[in-house]
Parts: structure tokens; C-alpha cells; sequence
């Protein structure tokens, strides 16, 4: 599988006390799954590291309809608003290193 070249969708981070939400909604993909997600610190170009626990982010499952919705709870982190951040979906598991869609975070 090749990047989403049909896709489009949206990513959301919030504060909500002292956590962060990070919320995806992918359209006009495959349906099947999983594939991993995560904030990053950086830009697309640039990459960077993953920002809280890998573990907060469930997967995105594609259904029939050609949608994924996904929603992580980043506990005890509040992102800085001068840095910059990004969203990337991976492949799959076991293939973090293809990144198949990333898109930037506005400020």
C-alpha cells in the first residue's frame, strides 16, 4: 500500500486541565486497519519524536465507508504553543517506519 493520495481529514489537539486531546477523523481511505497514529513534535518534513505515551493512541480503523475516527488522551502534558507539531499515520504495527499520510498542526 502506497501513501492515502485520496485522502483528507482533520486532527484536533486540546487542553482540557492539565491533559491534551488529540482527535482524528480520516475520509476517502481503504477500509481496513490497523494503522498506528500519533502526535509528533516537528513538522512533516522534519519529523520528530512522538509527543506523550505511544500507547494513548488507538489505532485508526478504516470501515466501509471509507472513514477513521481515533481519540487519545494524553495525560499529565500540555503541548507548547511556540513549538510545532505534527500528525502521522503509519502503515501498519509492525511498519512504523512508512509513513502513509501526515499532516501539520496549526497553531
Amino acid at each position: 500500500r502506497g501513501n492515502w493520495t485520496g485522502a483528507s481529514g482533520t486532527a484536533n489537539v486540546r487542553v482540557e486541565g492539565g491533559n491534551t486531546l488529540a482527535t482524528l477523523l480520516l475520509t476517502g481511505l481503504p477500509q481496513g486497519g490497523p494503522y498506528p497514529w500519533h502526535v509528533h513534535d516537528g513538522t512533516c518534513a522534519t519529523g520528530g519524536p512522538i509527543v506523550g505515551d505511544a500507547s494513548a493512541y488507538p489505532p485508526l480503523m478504516v470501515g466501509a465507508d471509507g472513514r477513521a475516527e481515533a481519540n487519545a488522551r494524553l495525560l499529565g502534558l500540555k503541548l507548547n504553543e511556540a513549538k510545532k507539531y505534527h500528525v502521522n499515520v503509519h502503515r501498519s504495527p509492525s511498519d512504523l517506519a512508512t509513513i502513509i499520510a501526515c499532516g501539520e498542526l496549526d497553531d
